[in-house]
């Protein structure tokens, strides 16, 4: 379990991942050569004392978190940068969110340095309004 915490914009921000080890032959997505596999079973974000909601797919494919940090993104949002991978199956995971909700997941590739995925996530039942 990784658990990052932070004052940004004068608001407590904390992320929680909880991975797992899984052979790298498993069902998950893993990177390169790697003979094990840590694939991201959860993942919680709080600001303030809100529960941010993450969809499932969010989560769904991101495994070997190398490191993560938070960031300020405005004055009312916040980042979670994910390095994850090996080589050339580095990526680099930017989750995009606010108090209530994920907002954009961007994937780029390292090495090349170019976003390969990104999707944003929309409120179409009008909950976080």
């Amino acid at each position: 379990m990784i658990t990052l915490k932070a004052t940004l914009a004068d608001t407590k921000v904390t992320a929680t991942l909880v991975t797992a080890t899984t052979p790298s032959h498993s069902v998950h997505l893993c990177s390169g050569g790697r003979t094990t596999c840590s694939p991201v079973e959860k993942l919680s974000l709080t600001v303030g004392a809100t529960t941010v909601y993450i969809p499932d797919s969010l989560v769904a494919t991101l495994s070997d978190v190398n490191t993560a940090s938070l960031a300020a993104y405005g004055g009312t949002q916040f980042v979670l940068i994910l390095n994850c991978g090996d080589a050339a199956a580095a990526t680099q995971v930017r989750i995009r969110f606010d108090k209530n909700r994920a907002l954009e997941r961007e994937v780029t590739a390292s090495e090349a340095g170019m976003v390969s995925e990104r999707t944003t996530y929309e409120d179409l039942s009008g909950a976080f309004n």
